[in-house]
């Protein structure tokens, strides 16, 4: 008898509360089927009040965030932004588009984030030329030492970016990750905690920056009875009807992360005999977004171990994000490095932590991977 389940186990198993389709029908009868809508900044209205963020912004996605907010800090050809090496592409591509270079900081060892003493070592060697923002990453929700990290950048002056899209929810000292640096963004791709299928948004620290980034994101249309346009603008905002389905996944919002950290420790107590290392975090809470490890065995490689999962159970699971420095298309950019990141690319993996997951799944996503590994 086979051990591979009729329903596959995804790595991200959605959620439904119910009262997604109850607000989608009322939307619909309302006919509020138009890109704006009173859902809309009803969504970024809640944002600001759960996570006490300021002057939320909801866009389409968490990428279009990054670009409007490297736009609005003036970022452009000849400059440099520091970012972490350990995330996804879609997190880095907007500094290219704006004619910009990344450089790339490598991680720590606990938390996989952004390393504060090569964050240091870079600008203090750097001094004569130094970046005009960082980017930190707070990858798979575990949080980054922004404390420390937010000092180091006022001290050289420079403009802090949290790329919070895996991080809703995660806390440091009971803080939202998203209000320590002057900027942040989100993400609510149909993988995220909270998602609107498809969406992100931006967080900023003023009315000002908040108009203008909504102008830019509205094709920059200028204030008249007529379609004026005096600078490129882009076609980036949310539509009210994802907005209603945001709106609606908030209201589940304590259970989906109290259920996100309850996998997490199921995972640790089930697989904490195997040879794996989980990722924890040094600081803060976390909302857990996926549960990853590096195998601690030269046994098994992670692609092998993701390939038998998926072969012999059905289950969805990865390997983890591919560092920027290694990327072809980054080749070339300056990094610091240290070693980490391609030590985590080379060993991680994440398990399938979706909020919809039961109890049993996770059992049974527990013992394949016992029996792949022992």
């Amino acid at each position: 008898m086979s051990d591979r389940p009729q329903d596959r186990i995804y790595l991200s198993a959605p959620y439904q509360s119910g009262s997604e389709a109850k607000l989608l029908q009322e939307v619909l009868d309302s006919n509020h089927l138009a890109p704006v809508g009173p859902h809309l900044r009803q969504f970024e209205e809640l944002l600001e009040d759960t996570f006490h963020y300021s002057n939320v912004v909801a866009l389409n996605s968490g990428t279009s965030a990054l670009h409007l907010i490297l736009r609005h800090i003036g970022i452009g050809s000849g400059d440099t932004v520091l970012v972490s090496d350990l995330t996804f592409v879609g997190g880095v591509n907007p500094i290219r588009y704006l004619g910009a270079e990344p450089v790339f900081i490598d991680s720590e060892a606990q938390s996989w984030n952004m390393c504060p003493a090569l964050l240091e070592q870079y600008l203090s060697a750097n001094q004569d030329g130094l970046p005009k923002a960082v980017v930190l990453v707070h990858i798979f929700g575990i949080p980054a030492q922004v404390k420390l990290i937010k000092g180091i950048c006022d001290r050289y002056g420079i403009i802090l970016i949290e790329d919070c899209a895996e991080a809703l929810g995660t806390q440091v000292d009971g803080q939202a990750v998203g209000t320590f640096g002057q900027y942040a963004l989100l993400s609510f791709n149909g993988n995220k905690l909270i998602t609107t299928t498809g969406g992100g948004a931006a967080i900023l620290p003023d009315g000002a920056a908040a108009e203008n980034i909504l102008y830019l994101a509205t094709q920059a249309k200028a204030a008249a009875d007529y379609y004026d346009h005096h600078e490129l603008g882009y076609n980036y905002r949310m539509s009210n009807l994802l907005a209603a389905v945001g709106i609606a996944q908030l209201q589940s919002f304590d259970f989906r992360i109290e259920r996100k950290r309850a996998i997490h420790h199921q995972y640790l107590e089930l697989l904490g005999d195997l040879p794996l290392a989980f990722q924890e975090g040094n600081t803060g809470k976390s909302c857990f977004w996926l549960t990853c490890a590096t195998l601690t065995t030269d046994r098994i490689t992670p692609g092998r171990l993701c390939q038998l999962l998926d072969e012999q159970y059905n289950i969805e699971a990865r390997r983890i994000w591919k560092p920027m420095h290694l990327q072809p298309f980054y080749q070339g950019c300056e990094s610091v490095l240290n070693g980490q990141s391609d030590y985590l690319f080379e060993k991680g993996i994440c398990l399938p932590s979706g909020v919809g997951m039961t109890d049993d799944q996770i059992q049974f996503v527990a013992n394949a991977v016992k029996k792949v590994l022992m």
